[in-house]
């Protein structure tokens, strides 16, 4: 695997990131390799870094294995990992764990690339800790590898956690059992679409521990869940939020509740409510304005003239730049109650036409707007290198993606990508635009739709559906809020 998975497994070796004992101990007992009954069970750990697991389970073996047969039994034990260094460092800690009694065991530990081979012998329980690196900053042959055998990874910006329960699946026997602690992500996004999928059409969840916005590693910011999966199939599923390390609220999910959704609404208290009016079959939600570089084209300080600012810009210092190519802009992120003032201007290099808005051609907009058009010039270097240096197809000057464009002007309500408790507010500047952030559009009365968005049943909803960040924050985002229920008519 690419390098950037071996500096993981690096980091996880200097105690950098690492598995914490509770989490291996609580995924041990929640697949049941917990008694006599682990004996002559194979297991792997198909990440196995410098063995928190490893260790962990040869421990469980030494005390329930007769001492005659421990070196037999510890025979049952794999590992793999891709990290040469941290193999080593596993096999010297089990080493150590042996150095009572009178042998000496060659592990079945090897340095190998799990996503690349087909497992040697079918296994009883596959545990661990995957690594979780986004499928673009692997190396182009990983990651077409990837993408080609794990359908779990077919589409999109996935990550190889994601890959990592596939191949679970491929190296667990028909009554194998799997115990991963990975990122709670794939409940709803994108990236974990097919996993989602998989699941629900084969209903192989015994359960799920999520531990929200409770941050399990040490040293790195993750919200983890721990998800105990067979081949199986079940008819529910326990599901466990973690209020604390040791403590938590639990509720047995039907996997009726799961099935044929955008994504999934988990609670430890109560089913997420789908009675009423979808909010998506009744308003249009919509991104703001993607310039994929903000601080050339947005302007914060500035200095107001009839004709023109003089705006500070971050690239080129201070720049004349026509005020009828400006729009107002309401960066939606910070924006706190509908009475704040709009103190932003953004460069809008388009034309309202009666096809839509179009990009300004380069020669018109030379002549007509020479000191925005110097000023880009003079930012041109930094606008180029967008997505990746790959040549923008409209021109050189225009925004990084079109979206927002027709949407983002004219009468709207503005949420944040993340909010506490819902705060969704008013524009009734129908001049300005918005960025970080979306609107909703609506076509009745603005005021009782506010009413029902800043609702405690918005909160409640959200609590469920919305994904964990720390110190309480929620996500808000368009695929979730379109899904709201609104009770009662408008």
């Amino acid at each position: 695997m690419a390098s950037k998975q071996k500096i993981y497994s690096h980091e996880k070796l200097n105690g950098k990131i690492y598995t914490p004992e509770f989490i291996v101990q609580k995924i041990l007992d929640d697949v049941a390799y917990n008694s006599e009954q682990i004996l002559k069970k194979t297991i792997v750990d198909p990440a196995c870094g410098d063995g928190r697991f490893l260790i962990e389970i040869v421990k469980r073996i030494i005390q329930f294995s007769k001492q005659e047969n421990l070196e037999e039994n510890l025979q049952y034990v794999y590992g793999y990992d891709i990290d040469p260094d941290a193999v080593e460092h596993a096999k010297f800690q089990l080493n150590q764990l042996i150095k009572p009694y009178e042998f000496k065991m060659k592990w079945n530990i090897f340095v190998q690339n799990t996503l690349k081979q087909n497992p040697s012998i079918p296994f009883d329980f596959v545990v661990g800790n995957p690594p979780y690196i986004r499928i673009q900053h692997l190396d182009k042959s990983d990651r077409e590898f990837i993408q080609k055998h794990y359908k779990f990874c077919k589409k999109g910006s996935t990550d190889i956690y994601i890959a990592f329960f596939e191949a679970a699946l491929k190296f667990m026997n028909q009554h194998g059992i799997c115990g991963y602690i990975t990122p709670n992500t794939f409940f709803n996004t994108e990236t974990g679409k097919e996993l989602r999928s998989y699941f629900e059409q084969n209903q192989s969840i015994k359960q799920i521990t999520n531990y929200g916005a409770l941050q399990v590693f040490e040293n790195a910011t993750t919200y983890s869940a721990v998800t105990i999966f067979t081949k199986t199939q079940q008819n529910s599923f326990l599901y466990q939020e973690a209020k604390s390390i040791n403590r938590f609220h639990s509720r047995i999910i039907k996997f009726s509740e799961i099935i044929n959704t955008q994504f999934w609404q988990l609670s430890s208290e109560k089913k997420i409510i789908k009675t009423g009016i979808r909010l998506g079959d009744i308003c249009d939600i919509h991104v703001g304005i993607t310039t994929l570089a903000d601080k050339a084209y947005i302007f914060e300080n500035y200095e107001e003239h009839e004709e023109y600012i003089i705006a500070d810009t971050h690239f080129s210092g201070k720049r004349k730049i026509e005020k009828s190519l400006l729009k107002p802009i309401i960066k939606a992120s910070v924006l706190k109650h509908a009475d704040e003032p709009i103190s932003r201007y953004l460069l809008f290099p388009y034309k309202k036409t009666d096809t839509g808005v179009k990009i300004i051609p380069e020669a018109e907009f030379k002549k007509n707007y020479p000191f925005a058009y110097s000023y880009l010039i003079s930012v041109k270097p930094v606008l180029d290198k967008r997505d990746n240096g790959k040549p923008n197809k409209t021109a050189w000057y225009a925004y990084g993606r079109s979206q927002g464009l027709q949407t983002s002007f004219g009468k709207k309500i503005l949420f944040s990508p993340m909010n506490k408790t819902p705060n969704f507010i008013p524009v009734n500047h129908n001049g300005a635009t918005f960025y970080s952030g979306y609107c909703i559009k609506y076509k009745g009365d603005y005021e009782k739709l506010l009413s029902r968005l800043n609702s405690k049943r918005m909160e409640e909803y959200i609590r469920i559906s919305g994904r964990d960040f720390r110190g309480g924050w929620k996500a808000y985002n368009k695929k979730i809020v379109q899904e709201f229920r609104i009770d009662g008519e408008l």
